[in-house]
């Protein structure tokens, strides 16, 4: 019979296989368009180069924003208030993150830059915020994973009002530009009004009202 133990096991070492898997194609296809672009006698884009240097930086361990000890130390404060079981073994720039509720244990990646510390939040608010029938209503994403929208939308918000509420922090551009990027590949799973609400808070209108909060505490 097999244990809890070795599926656990089993289960992180998919994980780990998975990330470095989703950081090979990403390299891939920043050298592809590298080097298309030096066949096409064109300059490499600033948004490939950019990303190439920002993997470089977190596979050496290096902070990518000046404020990360700050983010890091919000987010200790925050584990501790919680009690949470913090792992940080995601892989550098995997941009991969996970919750178990019932055990009060997130598995994240070292905060170095925006995207990890939104990404820290987001893993501890789907914690903190229940999502409960008939609210919860998980959909099948292939590879035998399920998500449920309604659970992203609500772990977002509550992302943002710890900002928000935080007194240290703005919630600028590049932070609502990494909850854009993730609400955004929920949508083909979204129900007619959660696409309305994913667009909503991907707008331009929603960064602003939640900044405007951020100066006015």
């Amino acid at each position: 019979m097999i244990s809890v133990t070795a599926i656990q096991e089993e289960a992180r070492k998919l994980r780990r296989q998975r990330e470095a898997l989703s950081i090979s194609l990403e390299k891939a296809r920043l050298h592809a368009a590298r080097a298309q672009a030096i066949l096409n006698g064109q300059r490499v884009p600033p948004a490939v180069t950019m990303a190439r240097v920002r993997l470089e930086t977190l596979e050496a361990g290096g902070d990518l924003d000046p404020l990360a000890y700050r983010y890091r130390k919000f987010c200790s404060d925050l584990f501790q208030r919680l009690r949470l079981d913090v792992s940080f073994a995601v892989q550098p720039g995997a941009k991969q993150g996970y919750a178990w509720a019932a055990l009060r244990r997130i598995e994240i990646e070292e905060i170095h830059d925006i995207d990890a510390f939104l990404a820290t939040l987001h893993e501890v608010a789907h914690i903190t915020v229940r999502c409960e029938p008939p609210r919860h209503h998980p959909t099948n994403a292939g590879l035998d994973r399920k998500v449920c929208v309604r659970c992203e939308l609500d772990a977002w918000r509550q992302a943002v009002e710890w900002i928000v509420a935080s007194g240290e922090f703005s919630f600028r551009r590049e932070m609502h530009g990494v909850l854009s990027e993730s609400l955004g590949t929920y949508t083909q799973f979204a129900t007619p009004d959660e696409r309305v609400e994913i667009r909503r808070m991907c707008g331009d209108m929603f960064q602003k009202e939640a900044l405007c909060r951020c100066l006015t505490r």
